[in-house]
């Protein structure tokens, strides 16, 4: 892959974030589905390069497994999270 991302802290609470660096500027499409393939929370945005930190609000949320995509340009990185309520 051409970049890596992190979630902390995972499992992941309330206050979680997704935490990435860049190289080079880029668009990123970032989803985040629960266990039954609901679209929970979204980001489409054109981030500059460097470190970024990205909150995810899980405070309603009712699932305890999620999965988040990245997408960058023809490149998706997956993780599988666990939410600890």
């Amino acid at each position: 892959p051409t970049f890596q991302f992190q979630v902390y802290p995972n499992p992941m609470t309330s206050d979680s974030k997704i935490e990435f660096q860049l190289q080079s500027s880029a668009y990123l499409e970032i989803s985040l589905v629960d266990n039954l393939g609901r679209l929970i929370w979204a980001l489409s945005k054109f981030f500059e390069i460097g470190k970024h930190q990205i909150p995810i609000n899980l405070n309603n949320s009712q699932s305890r497994v999620y999965v988040l995509k990245i997408k960058k340009a023809k490149e998706t990185l997956t993780k599988e999270l666990i939410y600890q309520y």
